[in-house]
C-alpha cells in the first residue's frame, strides 16, 4: 500500500473521529450550562451545591477532551490509528462508570451524555481495527507491518 493512501485513509478516520469527539464536547458543555443554572437555582436547597460540583467535574472533562481532539486531529499514521483505538478500549470503564452513576444520582442529561461517548468509542475502535485489517497493517508496539513491506511509524500512547 502506498503512503498516500494510507494517508488518505488515516486522515478520513481522524476527521470522523474529530467531528464525533466535538459533539460529544458540545453535548457536555451544554450539560454544564445546565448544572451551573439550575445549581444556582437550587443551591438553597442542598441540591445546587452537588450540581455545581459536577459541573466543574465536567468542565475539567472537557478541557481533556479539547486536547484529544487536537491530537486526533494530527494522527497520520496507521500506528496511531491504533493508538486511538487502544484510547477508546482504556476509557471504555470509566465511561461505564459514569454512565451507570448519572442514572443513579439523577443526572439523566449525563447519562445519555456517556452512553453517547460510550456508542462513538466502540464504534471508532471497530473502525480502526477495520481499517488496519483491511489494509493488511499489523501494528505492534510503535511498528506497522504491511503485507508487502516493513514500515516504522511513531505512536502517541495515551
Amino acid at each position: 500500500m502506498g503512503y498516500g493512501v494510507e494517508e488518505e485513509i488515516v486522515k478520513k478516520y481522524a476527521k470522523k473521529v474529530v467531528v464525533l469527539e466535538i459533539i460529544s464536547l458540545v453535548t457536555w458543555i451544554f450539560i454544564i450550562l445546565y448544572q451551573f443554572l439550575f445549581g444556582l437555582l437550587f443551591l438553597i436547597f442542598g441540591y445546587g451545591l452537588a450540581m455545581i460540583i459536577a459541573g466543574i467535574w465536567n468542565i475539567v472533562a472537557c478541557v481533556k477532551t479539547i486536547k484529544n481532539i487536537n491530537y486526533f486531529n494530527s494522527i497520520t499514521t496507521m500506528g496511531q490509528v491504533q493508538g486511538v483505538a487502544n484510547f477508546y478500549k482504556m476509557n471504555r470503564t470509566s465511561t461505564i462508570i459514569f454512565m451507570i452513576l448519572n442514572f443513579i444520582f439523577g443526572g439523566v442529561l449525563g447519562g445519555f451524555a456517556s452512553l453517547y461517548d460510550l456508542i462513538i468509542g466502540i464504534v471508532l475502535e471497530n473502525d480502526a481495527q477495520r481499517i488496519i485489517a483491511e489494509n493488511d497493517v499489523i501494528v505492534t508496539n510503535n511498528n506497522a507491518q504491511y503485507a508487502d513491506n516493513y514500515v516504522n511509524v511513531e505512536s502517541t500512547q495515551y
